[in-house]
């Protein structure tokens, strides 16, 4: 097999690299399909219909149903943008996509801190609020917060 040049006239062997939409189970890599991933969004809407008539403290159920919203509009529920979303979705969203990326799976270990935050602030003003994203890379950065999160990279003890 042919070996792939790279600058500078170097060999390298191509790494495998892990299946995107892949989990780990029993130790082979399954691809999630798009029925699967819909049913995942799904359960985020049902999640939030099934609180609509309890009673909170707080605006929980309204904060659910927008999760999938992104903050230039492009989410679901279509049109819902900016300052329109309601502040704790906005932030339950950024914190979400934080703890996701950064926590280890069964199929993969986390995605370093760093990496998290570099890719969050890329998506700022897109995908999330751009003062939010701010507000956790402060942290993360001067409050300890990558301190607090690097052992959740670690992927779980099979036991």
């Amino acid at each position: 097999m042919p070996q792939p040049q790279v600058p500078g006239g170097r060999r390298e062997t191509p790494r495998p690299q892990e299946p995107s939409h892949a989990r780990d189970v029993g130790g082979a890599y399954q691809k999630i399909d798009v029925r699967q991933i819909a049913q995942g969004r799904d359960a985020i809407k049902a999640g939030a219909d099934l609180l609509d008539g309890v009673e909170f403290d707080g605006p929980v159920a309204l904060t659910l149903h927008p999760l999938q919203a992104r903050f230039d509009g492009h989410g679901d529920p279509p049109g819902l943008i900016g300052e329109a979303i309601l502040l704790p979705a906005r932030i339950v969203a950024v914190a979400n996509a934080f703890v996701g990326m950064v926590s280890a799976r069964a199929w993969r270990q986390g995605v370093p801190v760093a990496t998290t935050v570099e890719q969050l602030l890329g998506d700022r003003g897109k995908a999330f609020d751009p003062k939010i994203v701010l507000a956790l890379a402060n942290h993360v950065a001067n409050h300890g917060g990558a301190a607090a999160w690097e052992s959740f990279g670690r992927p779980p003890t099979r036991t």
